[in-house]
């Protein structure tokens, strides 16, 4: 499979860091909160090798660059960017896999451009906040991380982060793999974080609860079993979204595709092969 990683630069004049790698159908790869692309070479390794994977990290994250104004983090111009990086790669529609973070910016996509988006995988995502009171907490919560991130230092940052109950379950995978994730959120830049929390935090993205009804795509939502808030949520977004089917991972907590990769990614294969069949090499 090669590889080609590039700079693109966007509308807005910035600069988004993508890997293309791959020939067949295109699937857009979208990573969480403090990861990159990077992060996902796991899903590219375990799915299938006659496709075309598109990693990009997003603003604020890995190799792409990362303003200190929130307001170039928001969803709008994040989608923007995306439009940008498939018209430069020559992707007219790509299937879509998205962590957190990702997925609700994969979800946001395939809203705002479903013409886009051939299907949607969200791992551990939500479609945002519906009550205005609960996303004003949360933005006043994810503005306070932000604050003592730029004031207290990335370093206690990711500390704080990684010992969330979230993530606890991740402590099974060992101390060498949980020194690589320490280690690759510790290369973020502390301004990019800030920027993101601040201006794609779930608190400051709008909800997408009634636009669910009119997706028209096929959905995987995938959540780990013992990820008891991100399952529920995959529940109740299954109940409203047409074309949805829902896989709860065994023994996997809020990141079942680093937790339990060796179920996952067969179950993952089959519904990319049966929602974007591989007709032959080029595809995009």
């Amino acid at each position: 499979m090669s590889t080609a990683g590039r700079y693109v630069e966007c509308r807005d004049g910035l600069r988004l860091w993508v890997e293309d790698e791959g020939q067949g159908p295109a699937t857009l790869l979208l990573h969480g909160f403090t990861g990159s692309g990077a992060t996902l070479q796991g899903l590219v390794n375990g799915l299938s090798s006659t496709r075309r994977f598109v990693r990009p990290d997003l603003l604020g994250h890995g190799a792409s660059d990362a303003p200190a104004d929130p307001a170039a983090y928001r969803i709008e111009r994040c989608l923007a960017r995306l439009e940008d990086i498939l018209d430069h790669l020559e992707v007219e529609t790509c299937d879509v896999i998205g962590y957190s973070m990702g997925g609700r910016v994969g979800l946001s996509l395939s809203v705002a451009l479903p013409e886009r988006v051939r299907s949607l995988v969200l791992i551990g995502a939500s479609p945002g906040l519906a009550k205005a009171s609960d996303r004003e907490a949360r933005r006043l919560a994810d503005d306070a991380w932000a604050e003592g991130l730029l004031s207290r230092g990335l370093e206690w940052f990711v500390a704080e982060w990684m010992a969330l109950p979230l993530f606890a379950t991740q402590s099974r995978l060992g101390e060498a793999a949980l020194s690589e994730m320490q280690r690759q959120r510790l290369s973020c830049r502390a301004e990019g974080l800030a920027g993101s929390l601040r201006g794609l935090g779930t608190g400051s993205m709008p909800p997408l609860h009634e636009a669910l009804s009119d997706l028209n795509q096929p959905v995987f939502l995938v959540a780990g079993a013992e990820d008891e808030k991100f399952a529920a949520i995959a529940k109740e977004m299954g109940q409203s979204i047409v074309n949805a089917e829902r896989l709860e991972v065994p023994g996997a907590g809020h990141a079942p595709h680093l937790e339990c990769p060796s179920f996952l990614n067969p179950m993952l294969c089959r519904f990319l092969d049966r929602v974007s069949p591989v007709q032959g090499n080029g595809e995009s």
